[in-house]
């Protein structure tokens, strides 16, 4: 029988902004998510697992002659969003030693009565298109160990929305060698390592995106990419594996390498099979941000190389905003992807064809 834990949590749900946070906001303008933090205040229920007070994360509790319980079970009570979705990407922090495991699942329903959906087993960092809108979430989680002698641990479970946009099919493209633009490495740039194993893909589209917050004022080169990768790694309301984009382009025009292209990235929903480029600025009006004309230029070297590289059409080339509710990329980029497609289409069908 669940019972109140005897550690009890906050559940919030918050519309999250540059201003909230405080640099590295991010280009979303408006995203929201529900993050339980495992600290102070309504009590959640509970069956053998209780919170670590000092790192607010989720264990099992102490057994009897063992260490620990070999399974538990964890219910939050129903959160209401601060707006209706009808996708979600969900992030978390764990440690699971040998022995262990966790397993975590969503709920979602249109109402506080309901009906609520069944319950969805989720990975980390894998998008849920959920098949309806939806304003309320609860999740749960099981804790086991094998034998008892250690216990996993999660916390800043988090579960970023959107309101996803049907996709439009498009054609493949035409494979063409254009040369890749130079590029910061991780390595040069002092990446730090991934936290667990990246998901492969096999990249169809590009998805363009601005930072909004760093501005291009406020651009500091390297330190600005450390910056954003260690807000998405270590935000309370992200906690991503690593930085979300697969390429960023700074005002001076230097591109830096993300996560690598073969893998799905952290900065769309969906994300599978999508790469992302971010371009350092804020491109939404009342700013008065512009792409610099060198960071124009290197925006499209890259699309051109990508979409060559894996035979993405021009129309497969597009801004946040065609997937997801968002400014992003902020209408001074976003009205010129139609002239970004038509330089790669001649690009690409000026190496094709050999001219």
């Amino acid at each position: 029988m669940l019972r109140p834990v005897a550690v009890s949590t906050l559940l919030t749900v918050l519309v999250s902004s540059a201003a909230v946070h405080g640099g590295f906001g991010h280009h979303e303008g408006h995203r929201v998510f529900y993050q339980d933090r495992f600290d102070e205040n309504a009590a959640q229920k509970a069956a053998g697992v209780t919170v670590d007070p000092e790192t607010q994360e989720l264990v099992l509790e102490e057994g009897t002659g063992h260490p620990y319980v070999r399974t538990g079970i964890f219910l939050s009570v129903p959160a209401r969003a601060a707006r209706s979705f009808s996708a979600a990407f969900p992030s978390w922090r764990a440690s699971v030693p040998p022995g262990t495991s966790v397993e975590l699942a969503f709920r979602f329903a249109p109402e506080a009565d309901g009906p609520w959906s069944r319950w969805q087993p989720v990975e980390c960092e894998a998008d849920m298109q959920l098949g309806g809108t939806y304003r309320y979430i609860q999740f749960r989680a099981f804790l086991t160990s094998d034998d008892g002698s250690h216990t996993p641990r999660i916390g800043a479970v988090s579960l970023h929305f959107g309101l996803g946009k049907s996709e439009s099919e498009v054609e493949p493209g035409i494979e063409a060698d254009l040369p890749r633009p130079e590029l910061v490495t991780r390595a040069q740039w002092g990446a730090r390592q991934a936290r667990d194993p990246y998901t492969a893909h096999s990249p169809n589209r590009l998805v363009v995106h601005h930072s909004s917050s760093p501005n291009a004022a406020a651009y500091r080169g390297a330190s600005t990419i450390r910056g954003i990768q260690n807000y998405h790694m270590d935000a309370p309301s992200h906690n991503w594996i690593d930085i979300g984009y697969h390429f960023l382009i700074g005002p001076d025009g230097m591109i830096f390498e993300g996560r690598p292209e073969t893998v799905s990235g952290a900065h769309v929903i969906p994300n599978p099979n999508k790469i992302g480029i971010c371009v350092i600025g804020n491109f939404e009006p009342p700013s008065e941000d512009q792409p610099s004309g060198v960071q124009y230029e290197r925006l499209v070297d890259l699309l051109a190389h990508l979409a060559g590289k894996y035979g993405i059409a021009p129309a497969g080339i597009g801004g946040h905003r065609d997937y997801m509710s968002t400014d992003c990329p902020g209408q001074s980029l976003y009205g010129r992807l139609g002239e970004i497609r038509a330089e790669v289409g001649r690009r690409i069908e000026s190496a094709s064809s050999g001219r």
